[in-house]
This record gives structure tokens, sequence and C-alpha cells, in this order.
């Protein structure tokens, strides 16, 4: 079978929602499809990105990469610039399915008459409220058309919010995002992570890796290693002005047991995560998609087989069971993410709760399982779709 995925945003930076893509599109190649990945950018381009990508996946990327020009007004229509670009990809890579998460190229697709996946990661599909309002009415007629097969949704709760509006509940998938298992399969001891690394080895180390946006309050980070001092406590992720920026207010207050380390490419991420005793997953009510959202990093920290302290909001306590495999605090309550930080350093491994935890991961969570789950639901030889009552969630 031949995929073609059809994406918004040029692949570079470690986004989330790009090594989603990347991961998702390996994932599809091993299990036996063939996948061409469209993202924008300049046709003599294509050697970089490809070179971009190994470098934050750790190899080759398996599938096609193919760049296509997606002009904006002034840095806006971002969307639907690349409209017309995308069709003619649809001509020119003829595919037996196509996927997306653009509502304007999932209007390509289907007017191609080529069977279609569309992935839902938003309840918002435009940051302006009219364009939202069409877009979202159009995303919803389109649910409706008979070459979309599925539409996937990242969360219980976001495919709630796709079903109330109308989107056939037939055709609703539910898949949370997931993990590169075999990136976590034979991880580094935790004493020879931290020498390679540079780490203390002679106090426990909690770390948070991800983006250090405003609405992530990083701050807390910072109040909890003043409370913890016994702990050293380490920030991996970006953007590098946002880790500039941590630096610099852990050395005016004066912070010696909390280490900055900045962006790191994604395949070096395992072994941090290795090295740690306590993994932070923290996030606030600022972050937009709080309560629909599927995180990487959660998935990440499971496979790690570390224990786990988060923010335990609705879409995390879909997958994390507080006291089983995690600590999860009440959101935007600090006293309870102090106080389960405290319970989770009196542990020690070999731990139960991080064995559950990766336990989980590494059975429901695989990107590999979750590719093959919508391979599975697509129709075989021109027949019907599978219905997705049968999909796990």
């Amino acid at each position: 079978m031949k995929l073609l995925y059809l994406h918004t945003r040029a692949i570079g930076g470690g986004r989330a929602s790009a090594l989603q893509v990347l991961h998702m599109c390996r994932a599809f190649c091993l299990n036996g499809a063939e996948v061409v990945l469209a993202v924008p950018g300049r046709a003599d381009d294509t050697e970089r990105v490809r070179r971009e990508i190994a470098e934050q996946m750790g190899g080759e990327p398996p599938f096609k990469v193919r760049l296509y020009h997606r002009p904006t007004l002034g840095g806006r229509l971002a969307m639907i610039g690349g409209y017309r670009s995308v069709r003619k990809i649809l001509v020119e890579e003829p595919a037996d399915c196509c996927l997306t998460r653009n509502p304007v190229y999932l209007n390509a697709a289907l007017g191609h008459g080529i069977p279609t996946v569309f992935e839902s990661h938003d309840a918002v599909v435009h940051a302006n409220f009219l364009w939202n309002l069409l877009w979202t009415r159009n995303l919803i007629r389109n649910s409706r058309r008979e070459p979309l097969v599925r539409f996937v949704c990242i969360s219980c709760a976001l495919a709630e919010t796709w079903r109330a509006r109308g989107v056939p509940r037939h055709k609703v998938m539910i898949l949370h995002d997931g993990v590169d298992t075999d990136a976590y399969r034979r991880l580094p001891e935790p004493d020879a992570a931290r020498r390679r690394l540079g780490l203390p080895d002679d106090r426990k180390i909690v770390l948070y890796s991800g983006s250090l946006y405003v609405n992530r309050e990083i701050e807390r980070v910072l109040e909890l290693a003043v409370i913890f001092t016994d702990a050293h406590f380490v920030i991996i992720g970006g953007p590098r002005e946002q880790a500039d920026f941590f630096r610099g207010l852990i050395e005016r207050k004066n912070i010696r047991n909390l280490s900055v380390v900045g962006p790191v490419p994604h395949r070096a991420v395992p072994e941090y995560l290795a090295a740690a005793d306590v993994l932070l997953m923290i996030w606030s009510r600022k972050v937009r998609t709080i309560n629909i959202c599927s995180p990487l990093k959660m998935f990440e920290y499971m496979a790690a087989g570390r224990i786990i302290v988060g923010d335990g909001y609705p879409t995390i306590r879909e997958v994390l069971t507080d006291g089983k495999n995690a600590f999860l605090a009440r959101p935007d309550a600090f006293e309870s993410l102090r106080e389960k930080l405290a319970a989770a350093l009196l542990r020690s491994y070999p731990d139960d709760m991080a064995g559950e935890a990766r336990k989980l991961a590494m059975s429901d969570y695989s990107w590999k399982q979750r590719a093959r789950r919508i391979l599975d639901a697509l129709p075989a030889g021109g027949g019907a779709a599978r219905p997705a009552e049968e999909m796990p969630a």
C-alpha cells in the first residue's frame, strides 16, 4: 500500500507536531507501507531536509520526502497557501490512501477521490474566529463524505468534541500519541548515562524534558529545586531563547542544584530520561489544548521506566492512574505537585510504579502499533472500511 502524508508545516526544530508526523511515517513503513511525506519547502532543499530528519530521528528516513511550494501573504494564509501544490502532488504521487491534518488539504484529497484519513489534534481549526468557523463547518461536512474513511482523534475528550459537532461516530477513531519503543528497549544504566552526560552521580536527579514556553510555567521547576536541595534538577528542551532566559534566571536566584541543557536532538532524549530518578511532567491551564491533548513526553517518560510526577489533567488520566503508574498532582496546585515529588523521591529502583508505566507504553502505545491500527481500518481492495468501534481506544 502506498500512503501520501500531506503535512502543513516545514519539518525542523524538534517541534512535537513534526516529530509525531515523522514517527508515524516511519511506523507506516515498518508495517510494510510505501510512504511519501509532502512538506513545505524548496525542491532543491530536499537533501538538507532529509539530513535534518536523520539528525532528529537517529537514522536515514525510510520514506520519500517531497517538498512543495506553499506561498503566504506576509506570513499569513499559510493553511491554504499550498492548496495548488498539493493538488499537483495528488496527481504526480498516486497513492492508495492520503493522510493529513489540514482541512484545506483534505478538500483537495477528497476532490481527488482518494480514501483519506484526517487526524485531529485540536478542537480549533484556525486561530482567526471567522476562518475557524468556516473551516470547522467545512471539516464536519467533509467528514460525512464517503472518501473520508477515518477521523482520528488523539484523546477521548477530543473525540467527544467532534462527535458532538456532527462528525459521524462510526468514522471517529481514538488513538493517543505514542513512542518509538525500539529507542527505549535497551536503555543505558543510569550511572553510565550520567557519566556520559556530565550529570551528578551523588544525588537523585529530577528531570523535565519538553518545551519551555511561558504557558508551561517552568518557573515551578525552579521553585521545586529551591525546596528539594538534596536533589539535582535538569531541564532539557527549547526553544534556545527560553533556555537562555532560564539560565539567567537561575544565576540571578543563585540556584546551584539546577542545570538547563537546552534543546537536544530527539534521538538523544532517551539517554537523558534514563539518567533520571524522577521525570517531571508539567503544564498549566494556559496551554490552550491541555484538556484534549496527548503529549509525546508522557509516552516517552513511560517507556523510560522512571518514576513520573505530573499534573493530572483529564487526558493524562485517560492513560495514567495516580498511585498505580504515576504520581499525578491536582492541576494548578503547586502544593500538590510538591507533595507528589516528595513521595517520589522516597522511592528507589527497581520500582513497581515505574515498571507498570513502562509495561503499558511498550504494550499499548508504540508508533508501529498506532500505524497498524490505522492501516487495519482502511478499506481493502476497494471494500468497506472496518467499523471504528472495533478499534482500540
